[in-house]
């Protein structure tokens, strides 16, 4: 009976070591970076009561006979599954995802932990709680983790700062438009007319006086009534008459006894009226129009007009108003008139001068037009000379000089800015410059109906020299009249001086990838003078990859491109740290800079189970935990996550069902216990 008591001896003892490991579970719920432990049970020697016995042919086998001895823990061990993150909010608190260790050395021994509560110590360096120095590998200061770095201590002043760096290329990404074209400069006069000649149909001419309209005749049904007071007769226009010769003719040939009528040509000198003088004396003259207003308005003059003759001498004559047309190619400059109708005056023997005009800003000298006009200077010719004054041989496609339709002298510019027409100045008389004809120089006023306009886009971005002085650089791109290409230029807006690289060409291909960027004068890059005794500047423009779509596009969509990045920064002071998860530590400076400054390392083991607790949620490897592989978060597949602690992964439900379990397997080796001792009792009672 004595075995039955140490056996629940020992199942006592056991049942109180795994209360004693959930006490510990629960003791450390709230424990950052606690991992579970879990007790397991195994049984003991036991005692050998009859040995197997093997078949044979006359009987078979039996089993052996054996009684257990107790039980015992077989293993206390933790479970390192992971626990649920919570947010601190500080920067230095950091947590592992995955199956990695943080490493602290004491200065004598490297520590692992799952407690990332860490904070800077009062030289800079990297700490956790216990003023363990958090291990990793400290970056050069040009902001590299080295690959042969040694793995130690982590510091980060806090007045730690970068240098000024002076801008050595700048990149550009983005679009630029395809679809927007550059503008032409367009300007025009007013419209001219042209005194009318005799073998016009007066429907469509302009009469200037009374009427000053255009005339519009219906054939075969507008009139005019013409006569004295003797007799009357009716003109159908387009029966009786249908050029000014015609019914000049028409009234002549009706009324020649009383009055001539005759047509004024300009041909012969004449300014396109009807002349209408008196042969008979006291002639009371009738000329009026019942069907068109126009018409009758044009020889208001003439109605009612009474002439007389004096003996046999010349009679009295009255006119109609002038006639004219829109002018034309073939009409003689000296038959011009304004658009009201007013002779410009001109007369054979004028010259005609180009007084002034600019291209692109730069002005062209006086020019002469014509020297000594005659009758056969035609307004072709005018045109003709006007446009080589301007252009000179070889215009441009887009630069014209033409006569249009309603009479109107129009002027196309070439394309941009650099090719605006503008400061146009016509002259006209014996000497333009100082005899000049008041009525042609009003009237060769030209009026800027569309002004030259580039393409062109223009993006700024801050550079900085050598000492850390900030510069402002543009780059302004304008396009050309060549597909594809468009022009630079990169310029300061401070005291600097250029000295090279500050213009040059960009040309895509034809499906909108980048072709080239050039330099004018063989430049390489956009060199300058910061002017505060700091050296010189050179700035390379990076635009991308020749066939490629990766830096600036050619596309027909808005023009979106701008300066992504700049290498140079002024002198900055760390503001504030970032951890990613990598475990890269970054210093972040007031000027815009954001520098590695080291990486956090971590550890991994073969047997985690295998590693030995240490107070303060710190281990220590065991001969049976393997040795530790130290590496970069990344390499190992875990993940350093910033402002977050790990808490414990003590599961309170399963505590309290291994509380439970526990409870009941003392009380049932109890039971064995008192039992036991109360067969012993009766044993000895025999006796009695």
């Amino acid at each position: 009976m004595l075995k039955s008591i140490l056996n629940g001896l020992a199942g006592v003892r056991g049942h109180q070591t795994q209360m004693d490991v959930v006490g510990s579970n629960i003791a450390n719920i709230n424990t950052i970076g606690y991992k579970t432990m879990q007790a397991t049970f195994q049984e003991t020697l036991s005692q050998m009561v009859g040995s197997a016995q093997g078949p044979t042919e006359k009987r078979g086998g039996s089993n052996p006979l054996q009684i257990g001895l107790g039980s015992s823990i077989g293993g206390i061990k933790s479970t390192f599954s992971q626990g649920a993150l919570q947010d601190t909010g500080n920067v230095t608190d950091m947590a592992i995802l995955g199956n990695s260790f943080f490493i602290v050395n004491d200065g004598n021994r490297d520590f692992f932990t799952r407690n990332g509560s860490f904070g800077f110590d009062g030289e800079g360096t990297l700490v956790n709680n216990q003023g363990y120095a958090v291990q990793g590998k400290q970056a050069t200061p040009e902001g590299v983790i080295a690959e042969d770095a040694v793995v130690g201590k982590l510091s980060l002043a806090a007045d730690t700062r970068v240098e000024p760096n002076a801008t050595t290329q700048v990149t550009i990404t983005g679009n630029l438009d395809a679809e927007t074209t550059m503008q032409g400069t367009l300007t025009r006069t007013k419209s001219f007319l042209a005194t009318a000649t005799q073998d016009e149909d007066i429907s469509g001419l302009f009469a200037n006086g009374a009427a000053e309209t255009f005339l519009n005749l219906i054939s075969g049904l507008d009139t005019i009534t013409v006569g004295d007071q003797v007799s009357t007769r009716t003109f159908t226009y387009g029966v009786d008459f249908t050029t000014l010769a015609d019914l000049a003719g028409a009234v002549d040939a009706e009324f020649n006894a009383r009055f001539t009528t005759v047509f004024n040509d300009p041909a012969d000198g004449g300014n396109g009226q009807i002349t209408i003088t008196s042969v008979a004396p006291e002639v009371r003259m009738v000329v009026r129009s019942d069907t068109n207003s126009a018409l009758d308005a044009a020889f208001a003059n003439v109605h009612e007009s009474v002439l007389i003759t004096a003996g046999f001498g010349a009679g009295q004559s009255v006119n109609s108003d002038e006639f004219a047309h829109r002018a034309g190619r073939t009409d003689p400059l000296i038959n011009l008139r304004n658009a009201q109708g007013d002779a410009l005056g001109l007369i054979a023997g004028d010259d005609l001068t180009l007084l002034s005009a600019a291209i692109g800003g730069t002005r062209n000298p006086a020019t002469s037009l014509f020297a000594d006009i005659d009758d056969t200077s035609t307004f072709e010719q005018f045109r003709i000379n006007l446009a080589n004054a301007l252009y000179g041989a070889a215009p441009q496609p887009e630069e014209k000089v033409e006569i249009e339709d309603d009479g109107r002298i129009r002027i196309e510019g070439g394309l941009g800015v650099a090719r605006a027409v503008t400061d146009l100045k016509i002259g006209a008389g014996a000497d333009p410059n100082t005899d000049t004809r008041a009525s042609f120089g009003s009237s060769f006023t030209f009026f800027e109906e569309q002004a030259a306009s580039d393409v062109t886009h223009t993006m700024t971005t801050t550079t900085y020299d050598n000492i850390g002085q900030a510069h402002t650089l543009q780059v302004e791109f304008t396009r050309t009249r060549e597909s594809g290409k468009w022009n630079w230029r990169a310029f300061l807006t401070g005291n600097e001086t250029v000295r090279s690289g500050s213009t040059g060409i960009i040309q895509f291909n034809r499906d909108g990838s980048l072709n080239s960027l050039q330099y004018d004068a063989g430049a390489t890059a956009f060199s300058f003078d910061p002017g505060n005794e700091s050296e010189l500047v050179s700035v390379g423009l990076l635009v991308g990859s020749e066939g490629l779509f990766d830096g600036v596009t050619f596309f027909a969509s808005p023009s979106t491109a701008a300066v992504v990045d700049q290498d140079g920064s002024a002198l900055g002071v760390m503001e504030s740290v970032s951890i990613d998860e990598a475990g890269m530590i970054f210093a972040n400076f007031d000027n815009g800079i954001r520098k590695v400054k080291a990486q956090i390392s971590v550890a991994q083991f073969n047997n985690p189970t295998g590693l030995i607790k240490a107070q303060d949620s710190l281990f220590i490897n065991s001969v049976n935990s393997g040795n530790p592989i130290v590496a970069d978060a990344e390499k190992v597949l875990s993940k350093v996550v910033s402002k977050k602690l790990e808490r414990s992964n003590v599961d309170i439900a399963e505590q309290f069902t291994q509380m439970i379990t526990a409870q009941r397997g003392l009380q049932a080796n109890s039971r064995v216990i008192t039992t036991s001792d109360d067969v012993l009792t009766e044993l000895i009672n025999l006796k009695r």
